[in-house]
Order: C-alpha cells, then sequence, then structure tokens
C-alpha cells in the first residue's frame, strides 16, 4: 500500500533533500532511505496514534481513490483521514479537525500535502540520519572542508508540531474506564483546531461506538535540550 505522507510534503520547516519535493518529482525520484522511513514511521506512527483502531482504519485506506478511502467507507473514515470541518464537542463548542493529511491552500486543483505524519517522519529521519552506526560504534558523519551542524533545533521544532497535532497543545489527561477498557480523554484545548486525541475521544464521548478499539499511545514533549 502507497503511503498517506507523500515525498512532497517535506517542504518548509521539514524539508528533506532526500524527497526532492518539486514539481516534477514523484515516488521513484524518493531516496531509497527515506522511501523505507515513509513505509517503516507512518506504520509505526499510525499504529502507535490509533492503537487497534489502526487495523480497522488501514483496511478502508485506498488512496488510488480522491478521498483516499475504499468505495462505500463509512464518513466516519473521511473525517479520520481528511479531517471534519466543524463540528460541536460534548460541551456545545465549535471545533475543527483538520484531519491526517490536509491541504495547506484551498482550491479545486489544491492537493493533499501536509499531515502530522510527516513531523514524526521528518524528526526520526534526521535522527538516524545524523547519527551513523560503524562497526565500532556510532558516529557523525563528516565532510571535508564542511562544518556539520546539528538538526537539534529543527527536530525539536518539527516533534512539537507532532505534539500539538497530536496531543494537543495545552492537555490534562483524564484517565476512564468503558466498556472497552481504560482510554486517555485529552478533552482540554483553548483551541478551535483539535488534536486527533481530542477529535477521537470528542467523537467517542457523542456516540461511545464511532471509533472503537482506540486504545492511543501517550507522547510526551520535547524541548532543544531533548528533553
Amino acid at each position: 500500500m502507497s503511503t498517506i505522507v507523500k515525498n512532497t510534503f517535506f517542504v518548509g520547516d521539514i524539508f528533506l533533500p532526500e524527497a526532492k519535493p518539486t514539481i516534477t518529482s514523484d515516488v521513484s525520484d524518493i531516496d531509497s532511505t527515506l522511501l523505507d522511513f515513509l513505509n517503516d514511521k507512518e506504520e509505526e506512527c499510525l499504529s502507535k496514534c490509533l492503537g487497534e483502531l489502526y487495523f480497522e482504519f488501514i483496511s478502508k485506506v485506498n488512496l488510488s481513490n480522491d478521498n483516499g478511502l475504499i468505495d462505500g467507507a463509512e464518513e466516519k473514515w473521511d473525517w479520520l483521514l481528511n479531517g471534519k470541518k466543524e463540528y460541536l464537542n460534548p460541551e456545545g463548542k465549535k471545533r475543527t479537525f483538520k484531519g491526517l493529511r490536509y491541504k495547506s491552500i484551498n482550491g479545486e486543483d489544491a492537493k493533499y500535502d501536509r499531515s502530522l505524519i510527516a513531523f514524526y517522519i521528518y524528526y526520526f529521519f534526521k535522527r538516524e540520519t545524523y547519527i551513523t552506526t560503524t562497526s565500532i560504534g556510532s558516529s557523525i558523519p563528516k565532510s571535508k572542508n564542511s562544518e556539520v551542524v546539528s538538526p537539534s533545533s529543527k527536530m525539536t521544532s518539527a516533534w512539537r508540531k507532532f505534539y500539538k497535532a497530536t496531543m494537543g497543545a495545552k492537555t490534562q489527561p483524564m484517565f476512564y474506564q468503558g466498556k472497552h477498557g481504560f482510554g486517555i480523554d485529552y478533552y482540554k484545548s483553548d483551541s478551535i483546531f483539535c488534536s486527533l486525541y481530542t477529535f477521537i475521544n470528542d467523537m467517542n464521548n457523542l456516540n461511545e461506538n464511532t471509533y472503537e478499539n482506540f486504545n492511543p499511545f501517550n507522547w510526551t514533549n520535547e524541548n532543544q535540550a531533548g528533553i
């Protein structure tokens, strides 16, 4: 299965030369190392974010269709993948969820070019390509007549954006127990744009069976010191 995140997603603050995100670039142009990351890290990110819900979600994905889903998929899967423009949360407040992928600009010709998953992939790609494993341990690659610049600042920025899009910028987690077991409710947010976890929990609070088997991973944020 092709990935939700494409090489054209790696622009701006998460620019990767290996992705070659140009007008003429396509999947065949991607560096093989990055291509492996697009597959492995997207699966890792989604499976941790969604828990057991991942298996049902991925069975509904068909990226050859315009909406990225199989024919006849329920509307809730479109909300999860492509976003829900407006809904009322259990407190009656208007909220917007951008989706696992979204468009940075509006218009008929606009394409999906952003995703919280891209921030996750960028972070780990930079971390693992910055430090190389050798036969005698780990080392930082150096080029002749050049200075190695640490990518930690951009890595941290990418991780914090992933964290905000996934868990929220201002979270107050509460643990609850329902018929499907224990869960985490990341409900508190001051923004009309809600995080992935908040959106799913809102939907489940409005209708308990909307996204069953959602048991998310509890991510931690980072600063530039890596803590």
